[in-house]
């Protein structure tokens, strides 16, 4: 009785990396805020890690005491070792995400994926990270196969549903996470299908901004 009232009374602290836009202009950061608060009220240790790259990493991050950093590549061996847990968040949106995706693969990472369209991260990421129309192809193919064709020199050249139903590239970064989550029901084939850890279904998390209901339809 009294070691399992001892074990009752253990309380296990965590530290925690959250990785993500941390910034007024992301709905993702307004997301990432409420469950980083919510995490820490329960005790654990958050350290933030911004993901935005050019003028929105300039952007004032979101108000709190918590330490903020950069997202570079030297965080890798700090992500890896000094932490019991790396949760990152995915979105479309390159100005938002892009220091994530090279440093993904070397982290166990549970990932949040805010999308399941991430076709637009990808291109601009090969774009810069390569400096050439081919590696837009070959970064396609490398997630698609050889077979899903890219029409013309130019990742966006194919009609925009074309693209979300051959190449949404989701998978793409699904194939390197410990974990994943989604909001959607939509997306969790898709990301079991590449992702070897488990996948989730969980609701989207986000602050109440007080918006009334709207009319049923056909009301004046």
């Amino acid at each position: 009785d009294m070691a399992e009232n001892h074990c009752e009374a253990i309380v296990v602290s965590l530290r925690i990396a959250w990785i993500g836009p941390w910034c007024e202009q992301s709905a993702i950061a307004a997301f990432g805020l409420e469950v980083v608060s919510e995490i820490e009220a329960r005790g654990h240790d958050v350290i933030v890690f911004r993901s935005e790259t050019g003028d929105l990493l300039l952007q004032a991050p979101l108000p709190g005491k918590r330490s903020v950093r950069q997202l570079t590549r030297n965080s890798t061996n700090e992500l890896k070792w000094s932490f019991d847990h790396v949760i990152a968040n995915i979105g479309d949106h390159f100005g938002f995400h892009g220091a994530i995706p090279d440093l993904l693969g070397k982290l166990s990472a549970t990932v949040i994926f805010h999308d399941g369209f991430i076709a637009n991260l990808a291109g601009v990421y090969a774009a810069q990270a390569f400096n050439s129309t081919e590696s837009q192809t070959a970064l396609v193919q490398l997630t698609h196969g050889p077979s899903v064709r890219v029409d013309g020199t130019d990742l966006w050249s194919t009609p925009l549903h074309v693209i979300a139903a051959e190449r949404a590239m989701l998978e793409w970064l699904a194939r390197v996470a410990s974990g994943c989550v989604t909001h959607s029901p939509i997306w969790a084939d898709r990301l079991r299908s590449a992702c070897a850890g488990p996948v989730e279904v969980i609701p989207l998390c986000y602050p109440d901004l007080e918006i009334s209901s709207p009319r049923p339809i056909g009301d004046v």
